[in-house]
């Protein structure tokens, strides 16, 4: 009498996903395969992700258990939302029934930022209010007055956007404390892709 033993030999296509850069708290997805080689069967079942992993994205499968047919392959559409900004990396375990060693691992990475923001001063020149000075994030614009009487109000404009398809926050600080000039609106949220006037005294 023979005996057949089916080993479970049922393994990832690649062993890591690269999101690259994701903006926080939106989603991303990418795909790999649940490969099975075997005539019979396999059962898998993606884990819960660690404690220490759920503070940093949120992970979702759109199968994160079923049956992987004899021969084929199942794809794992795994969509990622990150918590936190900066470098993320972790681990996703699938079990596959049977097997005797360890759940298969899968290792994720994306570098979560946030919205890109850009000035514009509507006003540069008073003589000239067509005149547009555009910068990017990270970059300083001067607001430039020119001439203006003492004691008088003078205003600048300033438009803010938001170059990115999630909200953003802007918070606006003054370098120094005791200072002769004034912001209006110094905190508000640009909707995506919005844009927000403020006025600087």
């Amino acid at each position: 009498m023979i005996v057949g033993i089916t080993l479970f030999q049922v393994h990832l296509s690649s062993e890591s996903l690269i999101y690259g850069e994701c903006l926080i708290r939106y989603n991303y997805t990418e795909a790999v395969q649940l490969v099975n080689s075997t005539n019979v069967p396999a059962i898998y079942e993606v884990l819960p992700l660690e404690d220490e992993n759920i503070a940093l994205a949120d992970i979702l499968i759109d199968a994160p258990n079923g049956v992987i047919a004899p021969f084929s392959q199942n794809p794992l559409k795994i969509t990622i939302v990150t918590r936190v900004l900066g470098q993320i990396s972790l681990s996703l375990l699938i079990n596959i029934s049977g097997r005797d060693s360890n759940p298969l691992i899968l290792a994720i990475s994306a570098c979560s930022i946030g919205p890109t923001l850009q000035l514009e001063q509507l006003n540069l020149d008073a003589g000239n209010p067509n005149i547009n000075s555009e910068k990017p994030e990270g970059k300083d614009i001067i607001v430039n007055y020119g001439n203006v009487h003492v004691l008088e109000n003078n205003y600048r404009t300033i438009l803010v956007r938001n170059l990115a398809c999630i909200p953003a926050d802007v918070k606006i600080c003054l370098c120094k404390k005791h200072t002769v000039f004034f912001v209006e609106d110094d905190f508000f949220t640009l909707e995506p892709f919005g844009s927000q006037e403020i006025k600087v005294r």
